[in-house]
């Protein structure tokens, strides 16, 4: 090549004002252009073949496109799905005239928008009882502290809670912003650990690191008791709930330890498991902010 060319990845339109701005564009050729620089490729489920066709149009008249099936033409198939492409603009305007339109478009129009919002919104707050964790600006660190034997890296090195807070404290001064414990390895090939022993493992530290440290504490487990327990009792404190929880919760096959998709349903509690730990029955639910 003569010409020094190449090819340019602008995920964001953050980063396509900062590029257009880089080469010397004006503010309202940025503000005109940016929109122009992002092509999406949205798909919409389960449409009519007479709102799939209305949607082909639209998006042709804006200069884009949308793929339907073939059986949309004579209307003989009864569903079908849109594959929208475009850049942000053409489908803002697109959106813009979906809106007028009957059948069902304006709740696509909106729907259309929201989604538009939600991937170009680029600070995002996880609210807590208890706190609010920023998670824009940068990359939030997560220490993670196994209570198991069998863990990949770490296995066996943490038995007890007391041991359990020195490492949470050794994570805290390096610089985790938050703690995730867990009690049950997810290897390949591990075993079950059953409720009552999962509960004598994560417990005992997670009270310890809520009354002692100021982070917010997740517990990666694949047992909804586990989670449903902790809400009972506000001098855990609550976990998920009070002390900015990130829950992780996994279901697994039961042979092999590794993930599925399957959530397990909330379940009934063991309490004799917090009886041999001292926790309390009636202490309540947890604090409202």
């Amino acid at each position: 090549m003569k010409n020094r060319i190449r090819l340019l990845h602008v995920p964001s339109e953050s980063e396509a004002a900062q590029l257009l701005k880089s080469i010397g564009v004006e503010p309202y050729g940025i503000v005109s252009m940016a929109p122009k620089m992002r092509h999406l490729n949205i798909l919409v489920e389960g449409l009519t073949p007479k709102v799939a066709n209305i949607i082909k149009q639209e998006m042709l008249s804006q200069g884009g496109d949308a793929a339907v099936s073939r059986g949309c033409v004579d209307c003989s198939v009864s569903r079908t799905d849109a594959l929208i492409m475009g850049t942000v603009k053409q489908v803002l305007r697109f959106a813009e005239k979906l809106s007028l339109q009957p059948f069902g478009l304006k709740d696509v129009s909106s729907d259309l928008r929201e989604l538009l919002d939600r991937i170009s919104r680029r600070r995002f707050l996880l609210r807590t009882p208890r706190r609010e964790i920023g998670m824009a600006g940068r990359t939030l660190v997560m220490g993670v502290i196994n209570m198991t034997p069998d863990s990949f890296s770490d296995g066996g090195m943490i038995a007890d809670a007391e041991s359990g807070l020195r490492q949470a404290e050794r994570l805290i001064a390096e610089g985790a912003d938050i703690l995730d414990v867990g009690g049950e390895s997810s290897r390949p090939g591990a075993g079950p650990v059953p409720l009552k022993e999962e509960l004598r493992r994560v417990i005992p530290l997670i009270r310890r690191i809520s009354r002692e440290a100021d982070v917010p504490v997740s517990v990666d487990t694949a047992k909804a008791e586990v989670r449903g327990m902790q809400r009972r009792y506000a001098d855990l404190p609550a976990l998920v709930i009070e002390t900015g929880l990130i829950e992780r919760v996994h279901a697994k096959h039961e042979a092999g330890g590794m993930h599925s998709d399957a959530m397990h349903p909330v379940g009934e509690t063991d309490v004799d498991a917090l009886d041999s730990m001292g926790a309390p029955h009636d202490a309540g639910q947890p604090d409202q902010p």
